[in-house]
């Protein structure tokens, strides 16, 4: 019993011996003053622990092995454990508490608390979870109280896989919740930017189906994650009791978003099209960042940490490349996306330069890359409602032409139709003129044969009576001298009836010769149907037409007058002009046969041309169908009185002359114009008439 009590107290000997050298050969304790500590780091002493076996015991038992870090207390990416000692020391009358801040990217973290009462132990760190530390923060922060004159020297051991700094903060409660309140209100502005972003476009994405939202929503989803998983926001709300969630969680956004950065790269440029080579190196990069996903799910190890970071930093690289060069080429708003990744390498480059130590760290870890992330976020997001804007743009012209296109495609089907109607409107009235010139061939042919041969009859009847009655005149003139007084008053009754015959035989063969003359001029009208056109006298037409005329024009009670001169020749065919003067006439009749009339036929010649006009002195053509007259079918009169064709075959026969049927407005009746161009002959060549 006495040498196992011995032995405890040789223990205690020792410990109290190690701690009273310790503190001899620490570094000196930084003093509280009445002053607020904001951020302040402590002189700090390091072991460098390569094998990460050392513990508690043996530090305090070789003090000396701590010594100042010469190159700075930010130690980069290394696998060494390494251990820090410092001291705060409370000079002042009044009892005083400080927090004690170390980085929050630190996976394994004791710190122990050596006061001349003993010693207390914590451990936390990035690997353990969220409810091991003391102060609920995304760094490692423990609160230390301090009594009047009282020294505490502190103790840590840091092992980590990432990049990390060894020294500490001082900070009083007041000044360390300034601190949370000012980065509070930076990390919302950032975050809210970021969601109102991400929703926004994600709407948008919703609504167009435009193919850049999905990637660009993609990357602002997983880059914003993995800022929140630095800024330990995931561990805190997320999963607190998953340490390892919050360790693999950063290589799986930060894979994640290579992935929808890639894709974004090469959709928003357009690599596959406008430049292929580049194409091909950035959908390389992408594959391997799917790849990256999977380990970063199975494995958070350094070196998982170290191929990501490579690959961002090389597919930023070539995404800068080819925006400057698509931009150089005229690539549609590439510009924008190289001034966005530029502000994305900034970033990059000044918290590469802060976890080598260039540039101390500021009090928010990843304040830089907000920024750069931020300035880029809202950057795309114009980039991509200017590229909406001009698909807009595009879509608009191209509706314009295609309506323009459509409206040249209808006048040209309008001009098509319009010229295919005016063929089969002139193919109906060429058919109808063949048919009506048909009939009124075979009426003529009809009526020449039917008036002929009683004609022939008549006239040789008269004449065969003419000659008998001239031998019954003499023979009754030579019974005058035989004859008693009452004989001789029946001679001279025979002698008056014989007078009377002839003169009814002269009435007989003026009537004969008046139905030869109007079959004779039918005859002449149809004789030049299938005749070349000759120059033709009009004025002669026009007397021959009247003639034919002249019994509708005697029943309708209307008078012609005429108003010829003599014309030049016209070349034409004289029974196809007929026709048009004939049907003028007949419709004059026509219109004035109720209350009779003055129908004024009159001629006249200009240097190109000669014209007939005939104006009647009847009702005249309403306004409302002055338009239509010409029309094939078109008439006014009452079903079965007319088939509309007369004007439309007139019309159509002038033009085809070469000359304008034409309506002259008139108050007073209807005028009519044919004008026809003059012939080459210098004098006119009338047409045989009978």
């Amino acid at each position: 019993m006495g040498i196992a009590v011995a032995r405890r107290l040789a223990a205690l000997v020792f410990v109290a011996l190690s701690l009273l050298s310790w503190q001899a050969r620490a570094a000196p304790p930084f003093p509280l003053h009445s002053g607020d500590l904001a951020g302040v780091v402590p002189s700090v002493e390091v072991i460098e622990d390569p094998t990460g076996e050392l513990r508690f015991e043996q530090v305090v038992a070789t003090p000396e092995r701590f010594a100042p870090r010469p190159a700075g207390l930010n130690v980069g990416y290394t696998p060494v454990t390494f251990w820090i000692r410092f001291s705060v020391e409370n000079p002042t009358p009044e009892r005083r508490t400080v927090l004690i801040e170390l980085f929050r990217a630190i996976d394994h973290l004791e710190l122990f608390e050596v006061r001349a009462g003993g010693t207390r132990r914590v451990e936390t760190g990035s690997r353990h979870p969220f409810a091991t530390r003391e102060v609920a923060h995304g760094s490692l922060v423990f609160r230390i109280a301090l009594e009047p004159g009282e020294r505490v020297d502190c103790v840590a051991r840091l092992a980590s896989a990432d990049s990390f700094d060894l020294g500490p903060k001082l900070w009083t409660e007041a000044a360390f919740l300034d601190r949370v309140r000012n980065e509070t209100l930076s990390t919302g502005l950032y975050y809210g930017l970021m969601l109102a972003l991400i929703l926004y476009n994600a709407f948008i994405l919703i609504a167009t189906r435009a193919p850049s939202y999905g990637p660009y929503v993609g990357f602002q989803v997983c880059y914003a994650s993995m800022l929140a998983t630095f800024d330990r926001y995931t561990s805190q709300y997320v999963w607190p009791n998953s340490a390892e969630l919050t360790a693999k969680s950063e290589l799986v956004f930060g894979s994640a978003a290579l992935v929808f950065g890639a894709w974004f790269g090469r959709s928003f440029l357009g690599l596959s099209r406008h430049l292929p080579h580049f194409d091909r190196v950035v959908r390389a990069l992408m594959i391997g960042s799917a790849v990256l996903l999977p380990v970063g799910v199975i494995s958070a190890h350094s070196w998982a940490q170290q191929a990501t970071l490579y690959t961002a930093m090389v597919l930023l690289a070539s995404i800068l490349v080819a925006s400057f060069v698509g931009w150089a080429r005229g690539v549609p708003n590439a510009r924008y996306l190289a001034i966005a990744y530029v502000l994305l390498v900034i970033a990059s480059a000044f918290d590469t330069a802060v976890t080598a130590g260039l540039i101390e760290r500021p009090q928010s870890a990843t304040l830089f890359l907000r920024i750069g992330s931020a300035g880029e976020a809202l950057l795309l997001a114009f980039a991509l409602a200017s590229r909406i804007n001009q698909t807009q743009r595009e879509k608009e012209r191209a509706t314009s032409d295609l309506a323009e296109s459509r409206r040249v495609y209808a006048e040209t089907l309008e001009a098509r139709v319009d010229e295919r109607t005016r063929e089969l409107e002139g193919a109906q009235v060429e058919l109808a003129r063949k048919e009506r010139l048909a009939s009124l061939g075979r009426l003529v042919a009809g009526v020449a044969h039917e008036v002929n041969n009683p004609l022939n009859f008549s006239a040789g009847g008269a004449t065969k009576l003419r000659s008998d009655l001239g031998l019954v005149g003499r023979f009754v003139r030579s019974l005058r001298g035989a004859l008693t007084p009452p004989a001789i008053d029946e001679l001279t009754r025979a002698e008056a009836a014989c007078s009377t015959a002839e003169t009814a035989l002269d009435l007989v063969d003026a009537g004969n010769q008046r139905i030869g003359a109007v079959v004779s001029n039918l005859q002449s009208y149809m004789r030049s149907e299938r005749a070349e056109p000759v120059p033709t006298d009009i004025s002669g037409e026009l007397e021959t037409i009247l003639g034919l005329c002249a019994d509708e024009l005697e029943k309708a009670e209307v008078v012609p007058v005429l108003q010829i001169q003599s014309l030049p020749p016209c070349v034409c065919r004289p029974g196809e002009l007929g026709q048009v003067f004939v049907n003028l006439v007949l419709n004059a009749c026509r219109a004035m046969q109720d209350q009779g009339g003055t129908l004024t036929i009159s001629t006249g010649a200009d240097p190109d041309s000669v014209w007939v006009r005939f104006a009647d002195t009847g009702p005249g053509v309403p306004v409302a169908l002055r338009e239509r007259i010409f029309e094939p079918f078109f008439t006014t009169r009452e079903p079965g009185e007319g088939t509309g064709l007369g004007l439309a075959v007139s019309h159509e026969i002038v033009a085809r002359h070469g000359g304008e049927l034409r309506l002259i407005p008139s108050d007073n009746g209807a005028v009519f114009e044919v004008r026809l161009p003059r012939g080459q002959s210098s004098a006119p060549t009338p047409t045989p008439r009978p």
